[in-house]
């Protein structure tokens, strides 16, 4: 019937197109979250939103919080290429405008972890919004990070900051009498 060439040939053939769909398909994945996320490429003057991002913001109390925080794309190489070669194809049902947030925080010669979510108001957009929270749930004595919200512009966030007040025995407390409790901080940070 067919030569054991022609049988290996044809093999080898069906084996290539199936990776080079494979391939196409990631190629494809990568170029479609570069026009979904287009905040978390570089952008003709080279900014984007990912990266390392510090700065400093006081609290009502006049405590120093200082901040590195790191933002990331959650749709990585990684999740592409499990996505491209998985064997069934699912619809990207996430979301375009969020993405992961680890925060390393120095409060009170502490350092404090956060790994929560932040998300633009669009995709395209330059209003930022974050959250804190300690990874380990532990809030220290004192005015502790609570939320940010302000603009992304270029290498630049301004935000202003909320924070929630916590006793000594970690309780949530708010005072109405107390205008420090509706005092928000001033925080700009630069990319690195």
């Amino acid at each position: 019937m067919y030569s054991k060439k022609t049988i290996w040939t044809l093999l080898i053939l069906v084996v290539t197109g199936l990776y080079g769909l494979r391939f196409g398909y990631y190629k494809y994945l990568q170029h479609k979250d570069k026009s979904d996320r287009p905040w978390a490429y570089e952008d003709a003057n080279g900014h984007s939103l990912t990266g390392l991002w510090t700065g400093e913001v006081k609290d009502p109390d006049g405590v120093k919080h200082q901040l590195s925080i790191t933002i990331t794309n959650p749709y990585d190489d990684e999740y592409r290429s499990k996505r491209a070669n998985s064997k069934r194809i699912k619809r990207d049902r996430s979301s375009k405008s969020s993405f992961t947030v680890n925060i390393e925080e120095i409060y009170k010669g502490n350092t404090i972890v956060h790994e929560n979510s932040g998300s633009l108001s669009d995709p395209e957009g330059n209003q930022i919004s974050l959250r804190f929270g300690p990874k380990d749930d532990q809030h220290y004595h004192g005015f502790n990070l609570n939320l940010a919200d302000g603009i992304w512009k270029g290498n630049e966030l301004n935000l202003d900051v909320t924070f929630a007040f916590f006793t000594k025995e970690g309780y949530s407390h708010s005072d109405s009498s107390d205008p420090r409790h509706d005092m928000k901080g001033k925080l700009v940070m630069k990319k690195k």
